[in-house]
């Protein structure tokens, strides 16, 4: 991790790969015996079908484009201003604010939730 100032923290991005999630999910503290991440390869029946279940989180992997984050923080001026809508208490969130740890705060959301 590189940090220039406090809120300049960077970090080395986490390899969307079920073996490097597992590996690091098991240095947190994971019972990879009890659970572990796997490829979801599509969302037809037949390929759902391949997951092991039961299935407790899923990540979905998507490119966060230019054009989208002034709508997330259009959203985000929103909620501020109007509130959020009503989320399951138990629900736990935290917000990231480590660039390039998106991979990484999936992971904990999944592994905190999931339980």
């Amino acid at each position: 991790m590189v940090t220039k100032n406090l809120n300049d923290t960077v970090a080395v991005p986490l390899e969307a790969n079920p073996e490097v999630m597992n590996d690091w999910a098991e240095k947190a503290g994971l019972v990879i015996s009890q659970d572990r991440f796997y490829d979801i390869l599509g969302f037809d029946d037949e390929l759902l079908d391949l997951v092991p279940k039961p299935v407790k989180a899923v990540i979905l992997l998507f490119p966060v484009l230019d054009d989208v984050i002034p709508q997330q923080k259009e959203e985000d001026v929103r909620i501020a201003q109007e509130g959020q809508h009503p989320i399951d208490e138990t629900v736990v969130w935290i917000e990231q604010t480590v660039h390039n740890w998106c991979g990484t705060m999936a992971i904990l959301h999944a592994l905190i939730n999931g339980q």
